[in-house]
């Protein structure tokens, strides 16, 4: 246990280490917000906190209790000096481009209380009444077939809606920003219902979640405050909200309130939310590197390597329709093997620091907001990298939709 223990104390000694790094000679965005903070998030959240709990007796790991006790004890730590090597890589390339680019003096984002104009407000009301109505297609579609919400994009028109769906997910985040810096709280609350009444018909509740955070961050920059407490507060709140929608959405789908209050009493809802769904990223990351029985192949670093995990570890899982992430450090060992991890990492940790240079810099609200919506895709290390690249150009396109029409004049 000894060395489980030590491996997670390195793992944030080097995360505290390279924070105070990063946060020397930046603006407020990039003291609390910078693409490394979001990195370091989800690191954390994904891989160091399973660690926390994995390291003791019996050395649990999410999905794999079916293994023996020193087989997950040995998978633990090849697991940890993975994610190390990720994290490492990530942050050496991350500061030494900042150090070499960086160059000019931060410049503080301003935005004024009319951050958005009228042709602005005009476009992203568009953006959001078409994307709207996309989700709930999608959403009585879900309602209406038996299975997984992945089904919704096995088909061209499901594919097409859901891209098209980010268009309200972009908007909103905007629009409510601009309400609430506007005290125009009615129309925040009707926007808020507009779309999490959408939302809860498909169970995508991240969908509901993550623009309400960007929004809230957005709020924290325009201010130039952080407050601790309130975020705290916040969270909980969050937190609280995805303990809620799983059983909401049950009784939503099953048309019987009674399933709610059912589930609410019989379930350990904490324990389905984090365990069940986003605590086996390490889990997988670990049974990847220490059984290594997959061929390596670079070319899967640009083809995606979901397949190659899922056939090999979970085949029946997989021919159901279901498929876990093979984690991005899971998808460079299955590329190159260790050497991948540092490669993968040192990728990443130049286009983050690429990014911190963008936002040392005057922005504009439509480079803002695409940034904020970029970096959760961009930072879904428990996820899959490849695959998923073409939901994280759907999540930001409304901004390339919004500046293009920006730029058109009409009468």
């Amino acid at each position: 246990m000894l060395l489980e223990k030590s491996l997670i104390l390195l793992q944030l000694l080097s995360i505290f280490i390279f924070i105070f790094l990063t946060n020397r000679r930046t603006n407020f965005t990039g003291r609390y917000f910078s693409p490394y903070h979001w990195f370091v998030f989800f690191i954390i959240f994904w891989f160091i906190v399973p660690q926390i709990i994995s390291v003791f007796p019996p050395y649990s790991l999410v999905g794999l209790g079916f293994l023996g006790e020193d087989t997950r004890k040995d998978m633990i730590v090849y697991g940890q000096i993975s994610i190390f090597l990720f994290l490492f890589s990530l942050s050496i390339a991350y500061v030494f481009f900042r150090s070499v680019l960086s160059k000019n003096v931060p410049t503080e984002q301003v935005f004024n209380a009319s951050f958005l104009t009228k042709k602005d407000l005009h476009i992203l009301y568009w953006l959001f009444l078409i994307g709207v109505l996309c989700i709930f297609k999608l959403g009585v579609t879900f309602q209406s077939i038996e299975g997984m919400r992945s089904q919704l994009v096995k088909s061209f028109e499901g594919k097409l809606l859901t891209a098209i769906a980010f268009w309200a997910n972009f908007s909103f985040s905007v629009l409510l920003a601009y309400f609430v810096v506007k005290k125009k709280y009615n129309r925040a609350l009707l926007l808020l219902a507009l779309f999490s009444s959408a939302i809860l018909l498909t169970g995508a509740r991240g969908r509901l979640l993550w623009p309400l955070l960007i929004s809230f961050i957005f709020l924290s920059i325009y201010y130039r405050k952080f407050p601790i407490v309130r975020i705290s507060v916040i969270g909980f709140l969050m937190v609280s909200i995805l303990v809620l929608l799983d059983p909401l959405m049950i009784a939503i789908r099953e048309g019987n309130i009674s399933d709610f209050f059912e589930y609410f009493r019989t379930r350990d809802i904490f324990s389905a939310l984090f365990l069940k769904r986003n605590f086996d990223s390490f889990s997988n990351l670990s049974l990847n590197v220490y059984f290594d029985a997959v061929e390596h192949n670079w070319i899967r670093l640009f083809t995606g390597a979901r397949n190659a995990f899922m056939e090999q570890y979970f085949p029946a899982i997989y021919n159901s329709g279901v498929g876990f992430g093979v984690t991005y450090p899971g998808t460079a060992f299955l590329g190159l093997g260790w050497l991948g991890i540092v490669l993968f990492g040192s990728f990443f940790g130049f286009v983050g620091g690429f990014l911190s240079l963008m936002i040392e810099r005057k922005m504009t609200v439509i480079q803002m907001f695409s940034y904020l919506t970029l970096m959760p895709w961009l930072c879904a290390l428990g996820g899959n990298f490849v695959e998923n690249f073409d939901k994280m150009i759907a999540a930001i396109f409304p901004g390339v939709i919004w500046y293009f029409f920006k730029r058109v004049k009409y009468r």
